[in-house]
C-alpha cells in the first residue's frame, strides 16, 4: 500500500527542505479536520429517462463546452452570476458519478458589454491529465476579441491564469485546441485580416507556454474563397483530421462548401485542402468523427430550403468521401448543431435540434449497421421540454452515451446505455453442438443485466448461420420458446437481446443440429466394375455419393459373394478398394451411418468376375427375399483405437488484455506418440460461436486470434480432428473438446489519482481505521520523499488529497 501511495503521488510531489515537511505535517492536520467537515460533492442519477443539471441554480448558462476521456469528465461554461458574466470549469473524475463544485477561472474583461458577445470556451485535456481552457474575450484596451487560456496539472483542483495568447495581431476569436498522439496542444483560431477570415494554427514546441509560429491553414489568395470557418478537428496516432467550412464564388454567387485536409506527423504540417461536398447550395457547420478506420462528417445543407442534416464518410483516410451522402433528418423546419457519436457496437448516433410545436427541441436518430443495408431507428425527443433547447453536444464513457444542452439557461443532459449484453442459450432437446433425432426444439435462454432493463429479445429460426433478427418479438419476461418442425441438417436459433434505451445486442446464433430421419441410399459408381457385367479383373474400386452430407458420420458396408449379408464394417470415406477376388458373383452394400448412429437405407452393387453362370429372374427374386429377411442390427461399429491427440489451451497473449481479442497456442502433448494418426483440422470456440479450420498452419504447436470477446468472463473451446488408417480404411475423429475461461475488460484508461480513487483508497475506507491509516502512511511517504518541487504543487497535491478524501467518506456516508 504505502509504495502505491509513494509511486502515484511522491513522483510528482516530493518536497525540498525540513520546513516543507513541517508544513506538510500541518496541511496534514487540516485535511483531517477538512475530511470529517460536511460539504457539497454533487451525485449525477444515470438512465435515459431521467433529465438531469449538471449547473447550480442561480447561474444563467449562455454557452458551454463538454468532453468525456476515460473515466474524466469536463464542462467548461459561461454564465451570468449576480449580474456578473465569468466562466467556470466543473469537473468529474469517476464518470460523473460525482462532480466536484465548479471553480471559477476568470470574468469577462467588459462587463458592461456582456450582452454583445460570447466568450466561447472550449476545453480538451492530455492523456496523462493535464485540463487545457481556451476562450475569447475583449481586450480592455483594444476593445478587440483576444484570445485566453488557463491550465490545471492537478485534475482541476488549482488553475493558472487567465492568460493572453502572444499570437497573431488582429481580431482573434473562436479558438479550438487538441492535444496530439504526443500530448502536445494544438490551438486553431480565426482572425479577421485584410477584409477576410483566415484560419491559424499553432502547436507545442517545447516546454510550457513555447509555441510555433502562428501559421494560417488556409491560403484565400489566388482562389475564389472569401473566408474559412468553423474547424471540425479529430486526431488519431499520428493522424490529425479538419474539415472546414469555406465561402467563396460557386457558380456567380457567394456559397458555402466543405473541405478536408490532414496531417500525418502530429499535426506539424498540413495537406492541400480537397473540397468534399458537392451541393450548388450551402454546406455548413460540420462535424467530424472517427470510429474503426472511418472518418466520418456530418453537416447542414440548404438544398431544399431548408437545412436539413447529412452524412459523409470516408474508409481510405480522406481521399475518397461518399458519392451520395446519407441525410439523415428529413423535414420541412431548419434544424442545427448536429453532433454525432456511436454505440457500443459502433452504430453512428446523432443529436441535433429543431422547431416543434413552436419550441427548439433536441432530437436523436441512430444508423443501425451490420444488417445488409443501412436501416435508421425512429427519431426520439430527447429532451421533451417545454422551454427552448438548444445546443446539443455529446460524450461518451464506459457503456454509456450523453446528450448535453442548454435549457432555461442551464446544461441539461440524459443519459442512454449504449450496450446490450448478449443473452445466454440452452436446450434440453439439442445440447450445443450435438446432433438430435428431435424434430422439434425446446430452447432456454437466461436474462442478462443491463443497466436501463431490458425490453425484450429479437429471435428466428433459419438456417442462415449469420442472420440478424431485428424485430422484437418476445417480452423480457419470457425465456423459452418451442420450435416448428425442423428439417434435417443444421437449423440457427438467433436471439438478440434489447434492452430499454433500445440497444441491440450481438446475436447469438445456436445451432440445433436436427438428424430425425434415416439417411438415403448412397450411390454407388465403379470405374473398374459396371454393374452386373462380367469382367476378369480380380481388383474392384467402389466410390459412392450422398445426400444431406452434413449429417453423415460414415458408412457401414459388406462384401458378400452369391448372397447378402448385413453391412458391419464402419469407414469414414467414400471409397474402398477390394484385391485379388476369385471368380464368382459379389454383392456389396452400403448404408449411411449419421450424428445421432442411426444407420441409414442400403444401397447394393452387383459384382460380376470370371466366367460365371447366367442367373435368371428367380435368383435376384431369391436375393431380394433373402434382403428383406436380413436382420438390422443397431449398435456401434467397432472402430481401431490408435493413440489420441492429446492437448492443452495456452493463452500468449499477456494479461490483463488490451483488446478484445486473445491469441491461443495449442500445445500436442504426446506429438511423438502420434504414430500412423495425422491432425486434419481445428474446431475453436468463443462463447457459442464456433469457427472450423481446415487449413492448418504448418507448426507443431499451432495458434489461433480469437476475436470479438465479450466484457467479463469468455470460455474457449478447442477440439482437435484427426485421422488414422485401419484395415486400410480412413477414419476421421473428433477429440473431445477443452475449455479455457479468459477475462477481458475495458481498456483502463484512468489517470494515476482515478486509480488511486478507485483502488486504493477504497481499500483503506473499507477499514474502521481508514483516517488513521491514510495518515500514518501519507506521513511515511512524506518523511521518505527527496527531489524538487515548488510550493504550487505541494499546494496542489493537498487540494487533490483532501478532495479524493472527502470523495471516500461521501461513498461511505
Amino acid at each position: 500500500m504505502k509504495n502505491a501511495i509513494l509511486k502515484i503521488y511522491l513522483s510528482n510531489f516530493k518536497l525540498k527542505h525540513i520546513f516543507m515537511e513541517i508544513l506538510s505535517v500541518i496541511f496534514l492536520i487540516s485535511v483531517v479536520i477538512f475530511l470529517f467537515t460536511p460539504g457539497e460533492i454533487e451525485t449525477s442519477p444515470s438512465g435515459w429517462n431521467n433529465k438531469i443539471s449538471f449547473t447550480p441554480a442561480g447561474q444563467n448558462v449562455t454557452g458551454y463546452s463538454a468532453l468525456s476521456k476515460g473515466n474524466l469528465i469536463a464542462l467548461a461554461y459561461e454564465a451570468e452570476e449576480k449580474g456578473v458574466l465569468s466562466l467556470f470549469v466543473k469537473i468529474s473524475l469517476n464518470s460523473g458519478k460525482f462532480f466536484f463544485n465548479p471553480v471559477k477561472i476568470s470574468d469577462a474583461n467588459l462587463q458592461q458589454r456582456k450582452k454583445e458577445y460570447k466568450m466561447n470556451p472550449y476545453i480538451t485535456v492530455s492523456d496523462n491529465g493535464k485540463f487545457f481552457l481556451v476562450w475569447q474575450d475583449f481586450d480592455e484596451i483594444t476593445f478587440e476579441p483576444k484570445i485566453y487560456y488557463a491550465f490545471s496539472d492537478d485534475y482541476g483542483a488549482n488553475w493558472s491564469g487567465p492568460d493572453e495568447f502572444n499570437i497573431t495581431a488582429g481580431v482573434q476569436f473562436l479558438p479550438k485546441i487538441i492535444y496530439d498522439g504526443k500530448n502536445r496542444l494544438h490551438v486553431f483560431y480565426h482572425v479577421y485580416e485584410k477584409d477576410a477570415f483566415y484560419l491559424y494554427h499553432i502547436y507545442e514546441t517545447g516546454g510550457k507556454g513555447v509555441f510555433s509560429l502562428p501559421e494560417r491553414l488556409v491560403k484565400l489568395t489566388g482562389t475564389q474563397l472569401r473566408g474559412a470557418f468553423f474547424p471540425a478537428i479529430a486526431n488519431s496516432g499520428n493522424e490529425m483530421y479538419i474539415i472546414w467550412q469555406g465561402k467563396g464564388l460557386n457558380r456567380g454567387s457567394l456559397s458555402d462548401d466543405l473541405f478536408f485536409m490532414h496531417s500525418s506527423d502530429y499535426g506539424k504540417n498540413f495537406s492541400k485542402s480537397v473540397k468534399i461536398t458537392t451541393s450548388p447550395k450551402n454546406d455548413a457547420s460540420p462535424g467530424i468523427f472517427l470510429f474503426n478506420s472511418k472518418i466520418y462528417c456530418t453537416y447542414l445543407n440548404d438544398e431544399t430550403g431548408n437545412w436539413e442534416i447529412f452524412l459523409t464518410e470516408s474508409d481510405d483516410n480522406g481521399r475518397t468521401w461518399s458519392e451520395q451522402p446519407v441525410k439523415i433528418f428529413e423535414t420541412n423546419l431548419n434544424s442545427y448543431d448536429p453532433v454525432m457519436s456511436s454505440d457500443s457496437r459502433g452504430n453512428p448516433v446523432f443529436f441535433w435540434y429543431n422547431i416543434e410545436d413552436g419550441k427548439n427541441k433536441i432530437f436523436s436518430r441512430k444508423i443501425l449497421l451490420g444488417e445488409g443495408e443501412r436501416k435508421f431507428s425512429e427519431i426520439q425527443n430527447i429532451s421533451q421540454n417545454k422551454t427552448d433547447a438548444t445546443a446539443p453536444s455529446v460524450m461518451t464513457f464506459e457503456n454509456n452515451i450523453t446528450c448535453l444542452w442548454l435549457e432555461s439557461g442551464s446544461i441539461k443532459a440524459k443519459s442512454s446505455d449504449t450496450y446490450a449484453a448478449p443473452p445466454e442459450v440452452f436446450s434440453s432437446t439439442h445440447p450445443f453442438e450435438k446432433w438430435s433425432k428431435n424434430s422439434i426444439a425446446y430452447i432456454n435462454w437466461k436474462k442478462p443485466a443491463d443497466e436501463s432493463g431490458i425490453a425484450g429479445y429479437a429471435t428466428i429460426i433459419n438456417r442462415d448461420p449469420n442472420f440478424n433478427p431485428t424485430v422484437q418479438n418476445y417480452e423480457s419476461n419470457i425465456f423459452s420458446t418451442r420450435s416448428g418442425s425442423l428439417d434435417d441438417g443444421i437449423n440457427y436459433f438467433h436471439i438478440r437481446t434489447i434492452d430499454n434505451a433500445g440497444n441491440f445486442s450481438r446475436t447469438v446464433h445456436y445451432p440445433l443440429m436436427v438428424s430425425s430421419t434415416p439417411l438415403q441410399m448412397p450411390l454407388i459408381t465403379s470405374d473398374t466394375h459396371k454393374e452386373g457385367e462380367k469382367t476378369n479383373s480380380r481388383n474392384v474400386t467402389l466410390r459412392w455419393t450422398q445426400a444431406d452430407e452434413i449429417r453423415v458420420k460414415g458408412f457401414r458396408y459388406s462384401l458378400s459373394l452369391n448372397s447378402l449379408s448385413n453391412p458391419d464394417k464402419f469407414i469414414s470415406g467414400k471409397e474402398i478398394s477390394f484385391d485379388q477376388l476369385a471368380d464368382g458373383r459379389y454383392f456389396f452394400q452400403i448404408q449411411g451411418v449419421d450424428k445421432t448412429n442411426t444407420y441409414g437405407r442400403t444401397a447394393t452393387y452387383e459384382i460380376v468376375i470370371g466366367d460365371v453362370p447366367d442367373v435368371g429372374s428367380d435368383f435376384y427374386e431369391k436375393i431380394a427375399k433373402a434382403k428383406d429377411d436380413i436382420p438390422v442390427k443397431s449398435g456401434k461399429p467397432v472402430f481401431f483405437k490408435p493413440e489420441i491427440p492429446e492437448f492443452e489451451i495456452a493463452l500468449v497473449n499477456p494479461v490483463p488484455l488490451k483488446k478484445p481479442e486473445v491469441k491461443i497456442r495449442i500445445n500436442i502433448k504426446n506429438a511423438d506418440k502420434l504414430k500412423g494418426v495425422s491432425i486434419t483440422g481445428i474446431k475453436t470456440g468463443l462463447n457459442s460461436d464456433v469457427i472450423i479450420h481446415d487449413k492448418l498452419p504448418e507448426i507443431e504447436n499451432p495458434e489461433f486470434t480469437i476475436n470479438d470477446l465479450s466484457e467479463g468472463t469468455n470460455s474457449i473451446s478447442v477440439s482437435l480432428r484427426y485421422q488414422y488408417s485401419s484395415r486400410g480404411k480412413i477414419i476421421e475423429k473428433w477429440t473431445e473438446t477443452a475449455t479455457a475461461s479468459v477475462e477481458y475488460k475495458l481498456p483502463d484508461k484512468s489517470t494515476p489519482l482515478e486509480n488511486f480513487e478507485k483502488k486504493l483508497l477504497p481499500e483503506l475506507a473499507a477499514s474502521k481505521y481508514a483516517a488513521v491509516a491514510v495518515i500514518l502512511l501519507l506521513l511515511v511517504a512524506w518523511f521518505n520523499s527527496f527531489n524538487r518541487k515548488s510550493l504550487f504543487y505541494l499546494k496542489s497535491f493537498f487540494t487533490r488529497t483532501v478532495l479524493s478524501l472527502k470523495l471516500i467518506v461521501s461513498n461511505l456516508i
